[in-house]
């Protein structure tokens, strides 16, 4: 019977996938990356914003990963650098509704603890720094000048093609569970360490896995806008009620997102996508 041997397999090449594949190789491993290949991927997908202090001011539930997203916050130009990839600190913007004052306030004096400059600024300010933007009259606006973006798609060519010039070995193909054991067709996968970062993706390897069982998929729609001249590359990204425009910079906005728990369809649907157009 053949085997893929190797110090580490990582299956799922997205972003952590590949963030943790480039590393292992780095760091001496022999690593073998292996991902379907399909072309559909939510790191490609997303809006590329690299962005702790807007995850944490915006989704109170992630308060309590503050920590771990001040540290990946700090961590992230560092490993940019290190691999060639590209990464902006444009600035990011929160339009808070009114009444959320305080609880930024103890948001941001977490974040200057940790590093990661975030202060409150004026309508005028906001301006300056976004003047394709109209800020709102009541409620809060803070500013993170440290928080960044990737271009998705640009990024994981990057890391794929750093990955490879380490020496990094790719598969393309499935991964399936025959009992206890993984195959990648008829080669068993025999590693020191097994990392699965196909999110949902990596349903049916329960057997091996037995705590993917608990993964519940969250389908987020996004709206791109190819031709936005009034909007520069450069411009911060921007949190309001109900989305955020993040500029790309190749071009172009990212307007979302939804998360509809639950939901696998692949299909969008017309009405969010208005919803997130207007």
């Amino acid at each position: 019977m053949s085997r893929i041997e190797a110090d580490v397999v990582v299956v799922g090449a997205g972003a952590t996938g590949l963030a943790i594949a480039l590393e292992c190789r780095a760091r001496g491993f022999d690593v073998v990356l292996i991902d379907e290949g399909v072309g559909m991927s939510a790191s490609t997908a997303a809006a590329g914003m690299t962005a702790p202090v807007m995850e944490t001011l915006t989704d109170p539930p992630m308060e309590g990963q503050t920590l771990d997203l001040a540290r990946a916050g700090l961590a992230w130009p560092n490993f940019a650098k290190r691999f060639g990839l590209s990464h902006a600190e444009s600035g990011g913007m929160w339009l808070a509704p009114p009444g959320a004052e305080a609880r930024a306030q103890d948001v941001a004096a977490f974040f200057n603890a940790q590093g990661l400059p975030v202060r409150r600024i004026s309508p005028g300010e906001a301006r300056d720094l976004a003047p394709w933007m109209e800020p709102p009259t009541s409620g809060p606006i803070y500013f993170a000048p440290r928080e960044g973006s990737i271009a998705p798609m640009q990024a994981v060519r990057e890391m794929s093609a750093a990955f490879g010039h380490l020496g990094g070995v790719f598969l393309t193909g499935r991964v399936e569970a025959r009992g206890a054991d993984l195959y990648f067709g008829a080669e068993r996968l025999a590693a020191r360490a097994l990392v699965l970062a196909g999110g949902f993706g990596a349903r049916g390897l329960e057997a091996c896995a037995p705590e993917l069982a608990h993964l519940t998929p969250i389908r987020g729609q996004i709206a791109h806008f190819g031709d936005t001249p009034d909007i520069p590359s450069t411009s911060p990204f921007v949190r309001g009620p109900g989305a955020y425009v993040a500029p790309q910079s190749g071009g172009g906005v990212r307007v979302g997102a939804t998360m509809e728990r639950g939901e696998v369809s692949l299909v969008p649907d017309p009405m969010v996508i208005r919803r997130l157009v207007a």
